[in-house]
């Protein structure tokens, strides 16, 4: 599976303090780090930069996870479309045919994040400067058939079956 975002392998990763960071954004611009000594431990994210601000995620590391994979499937997903700039009406009239995941809102690429199921299908939207994004993916061609009556020259990336 193709991924966007780098989870990084053991000899990589980079312990500070009672921290280590762990996943890094495609172009390095945001990390994940989680506690080293907890069960469980809680996430957080910050702008690859010095100082750090950092962020907590809403879920703990086992709820990341889960989230992390969903976005991957999302980015690798054979069959795919999205729409970066779509507004609120337009947004909620295409979750009618989603369900929400059962997680919290991810704070990347802005908060909140929010991930949906289908059958066969996954998906996720966020907020931006201009109205919402929307993606969605899936391996089974026939998964996002019912996406054509929402697409029109305004989406990117459409490769539906």
């Amino acid at each position: 599976m193709v991924t966007l975002n780098t989870l990084l392998k053991q000899e990589k990763l980079i312990i500070e303090a009672d921290r280590i960071t762990f996943y890094i954004e495609s172009q390095g611009v945001y990390i994940w780090q989680t506690e080293i000594l907890e069960e469980n431990p809680k996430v957080y994210i910050s702008e690859n930069i010095k100082p750090q601000k950092w962020l907590l995620e809403e879920e703990r590391l086992s709820g990341f996870i889960y989230q992390m994979l969903l976005f991957e499937a999302i980015m690798g997903a054979d069959y795919h479309c999205m729409a970066s700039w779509i507004d609120k009406e337009s947004l909620e009239s295409i979750l009618e045919k989603w369900i929400e995941a059962p997680v919290k809102a991810w704070q990347w690429p802005s908060y909140p994040s929010i991930f949906y199921y289908t059958q066969d299908a996954l998906a996720m939207s966020y907020p931006n400067e201009q109205g919402f994004t929307f993606q969605c993916g899936s391996n089974n061609k026939d998964a996002l058939k019912f996406m054509d009556k929402y697409i029109d020259d305004n989406w990117e990336d459409v490769a539906i079956g």
